[in-house]
């Protein structure tokens, strides 16, 4: 075998070994940022029964989702149009 094909080699291995270790650290995370105590209810106690979320999720994130959705669609729209 040749080094430029060892090089190669290790140099996948290296990325996939890079993008594993991301994704484990990142998984790892949420796991902690997950594990948030109940909201206080009335009298101080903390209620776990209620169902509604904490945050609303529909404040700048749909914004930020159409954008995104925007920009994926403009850099395809641009590799389909050099070709």
């Amino acid at each position: 075998m040749s080094k430029r094909y060892l090089n190669k080699e290790k140099s996948v291995v290296k990325t996939v070994f890079r993008f594993f270790t991301v994704l484990i650290m990142f998984f790892l995370s949420m796991q902690l940022l997950s594990a948030q105590p109940c909201p206080p209810g009335p009298g101080g106690v903390p209620d776990c029964d209620n169902d509604e979320p904490g945050v609303p999720f529909d404040g700048g994130a749909s914004i930020l989702l159409g954008g995104g959705i925007a920009l994926g669609v403009r850099k395809l729209y641009g590799k389909i149009r050099k070709k």
